[in-house]
């Protein structure tokens, strides 16, 4: 894993502080919990990446999250816009889902071309 220049952000007394009052909020992983498990959260996670913002890292939006989720469902997110787990229902949890926006997938192919019709009418 490479290190990024604000990783010592993390070490920092005002972010342990932070953490662990967003844990006492909200000690189950929220992904979980749509879901319908109850999961002790361990991880602390920023809404939305800073990516070295101080501000957004400092003032920035958390959710508590369990290590698996963090780990694979967090970067699946920020990599596709959207969740792909499902509920109890089957049905996706995140309402940015494709399925929730009237879209269907793309078509894998060029629609054929149409018929010619020209010999029918003479």
């Amino acid at each position: 894993m490479s290190r990024q220049p604000w990783d010592q952000w993390y070490t920092h007394s005002a972010w342990r502080r932070r953490r662990r009052l967003q844990l006492l909020r909200e000690p189950f992983c929220c992904y979980c919990l749509a879901q319908g498990r109850n999961v002790v959260a361990s991880v602390v996670d920023h809404v939305t990446p800073h990516r070295g913002d101080r501000t957004l890292f400092k003032l920035g939006p958390l959710q508590s999250l369990c290590e698996g989720c963090h780990n694979s469902t967090k970067q699946q997110v920020e990599r596709n816009g959207f969740c792909r787990d499902t509920g109890v229902d089957g049905m996706p949890v995140d309402k940015r889902h494709p399925c929730y926006t009237g879209t269907t997938r793309k078509p894998e192919t060029t629609p054929p071309p149409a018929p010619d019709l020209s010999r029918l009418i003479s």
